[in-house]
Protein backbone atom coordinates (compact mmCIF):
# COMPACT_ATOMS: atom_id res chain seq x y z
CA UNK A 1 0.00 0.00 0.00
CA UNK A 2 2.85 2.38 0.83
CA UNK A 3 4.50 1.71 -2.53
CA UNK A 4 1.23 2.38 -4.39
CA UNK A 5 0.64 5.63 -2.47
CA UNK A 6 4.22 6.76 -3.14
CA UNK A 7 3.92 5.94 -6.85
CA UNK A 8 0.64 7.82 -7.19
CA UNK A 9 2.03 10.82 -5.31
CA UNK A 10 5.11 10.86 -7.53
CA UNK A 11 2.99 10.64 -10.70
CA UNK A 12 0.82 13.54 -9.53
CA UNK A 13 3.93 15.58 -8.73
CA UNK A 14 5.33 14.98 -12.20
CA UNK A 15 2.00 15.86 -13.80
CA UNK A 16 1.85 19.13 -11.89
CA UNK A 17 5.33 20.08 -13.14
CA UNK A 18 4.31 19.84 -16.76
CA UNK A 19 2.22 22.49 -18.40
CA UNK A 20 0.06 22.36 -21.45
CA UNK A 21 0.60 24.73 -24.29
CA UNK A 22 3.69 26.51 -25.42
CA UNK A 23 5.85 27.48 -22.47
CA UNK A 24 9.53 27.58 -21.65
CA UNK A 25 11.04 24.84 -19.55
CA UNK A 26 11.80 26.01 -16.04
CA UNK A 27 15.24 25.98 -14.46
CA UNK A 28 15.26 26.82 -10.76
CA UNK A 29 18.93 27.89 -10.63
CA UNK A 30 19.39 29.35 -14.10
CA UNK A 31 17.26 29.60 -17.21
CA UNK A 32 17.84 31.28 -20.59
CA UNK A 33 15.33 30.13 -23.22
CA UNK A 34 14.14 31.69 -26.49
CA UNK A 35 10.77 30.69 -27.97
CA UNK A 36 9.05 31.67 -31.19
CA UNK A 37 5.56 32.98 -30.64
CA UNK A 38 4.10 34.50 -33.77
CA UNK A 39 4.93 33.99 -37.42
CA UNK A 40 2.58 35.38 -40.06
CA UNK A 41 3.66 33.12 -42.94
CA UNK A 42 6.53 30.72 -43.56
CA UNK A 43 8.54 33.40 -45.34
CA UNK A 44 11.74 35.25 -44.64
CA UNK A 45 11.83 37.00 -41.27
CA UNK A 46 12.78 40.42 -42.56
CA UNK A 47 15.90 42.53 -42.57
CA UNK A 48 15.37 44.32 -39.25
CA UNK A 49 15.24 43.24 -35.62
CA UNK A 50 14.26 45.06 -32.43
CA UNK A 51 14.61 43.76 -28.89
CA UNK A 52 13.07 45.16 -25.69
CA UNK A 53 13.03 43.69 -22.18
CA UNK A 54 11.24 43.85 -18.85
CA UNK A 55 13.26 42.93 -15.75
CA UNK A 56 12.21 41.84 -12.28
CA UNK A 57 14.18 41.69 -9.04
CA UNK A 58 13.48 39.35 -6.11
CA UNK A 59 9.92 38.85 -7.29
CA UNK A 60 9.19 42.27 -5.75
CA UNK A 61 9.98 44.87 -8.41
CA UNK A 62 9.48 44.60 -12.17
CA UNK A 63 10.03 47.28 -14.77
CA UNK A 64 10.25 47.60 -18.54
CA UNK A 65 8.26 47.71 -21.76
CA UNK A 66 8.51 44.35 -23.49
CA UNK A 67 5.68 44.96 -25.94
CA UNK A 68 5.77 44.08 -29.63
CA UNK A 69 5.07 47.72 -30.45
CA UNK A 70 8.16 48.85 -28.51
CA UNK A 71 10.35 46.16 -30.11
CA UNK A 72 9.18 47.19 -33.58
CA UNK A 73 9.92 50.85 -32.81
CA UNK A 74 13.45 50.04 -31.56
CA UNK A 75 14.15 48.05 -34.74
CA UNK A 76 12.57 50.58 -37.10
CA UNK A 77 10.08 47.92 -38.20
CA UNK A 78 6.82 48.87 -39.89
CA UNK A 79 5.71 45.33 -40.78
CA UNK A 80 6.31 42.70 -38.08
CA UNK A 81 6.75 39.22 -39.57
CA UNK A 82 7.83 37.18 -36.55
CA UNK A 83 8.06 37.56 -32.79
CA UNK A 84 10.31 35.61 -30.43
CA UNK A 85 10.40 35.75 -26.65
CA UNK A 86 13.48 35.20 -24.52
CA UNK A 87 13.01 34.34 -20.85
CA UNK A 88 15.93 34.24 -18.43
CA UNK A 89 16.05 33.71 -14.68
CA UNK A 90 18.87 33.54 -12.19
CA UNK A 91 18.38 31.79 -8.85
CA UNK A 92 14.64 31.48 -9.24
CA UNK A 93 13.19 34.97 -8.94
CA UNK A 94 16.31 36.87 -7.85
CA UNK A 95 16.68 38.33 -11.37
CA UNK A 96 14.16 37.59 -14.11
CA UNK A 97 14.01 39.04 -17.60
CA UNK A 98 11.52 38.64 -20.42
CA UNK A 99 12.51 40.06 -23.80
CA UNK A 100 10.44 40.47 -26.95
CA UNK A 101 12.32 40.18 -30.23
CA UNK A 102 10.43 41.52 -33.25
CA UNK A 103 11.63 40.80 -36.80
CA UNK A 104 10.38 42.33 -40.01
CA UNK A 105 10.82 45.13 -42.51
Amino acid sequence: MLIRTTAISFALLLASCTSGGYTAPYGSLYMDVTLNKDVTTPSRLGSREGTVCATGYLGLIAKGDASIKAAAAVGGITEVKAVDYRVSQTLGTVITETCTIARGD
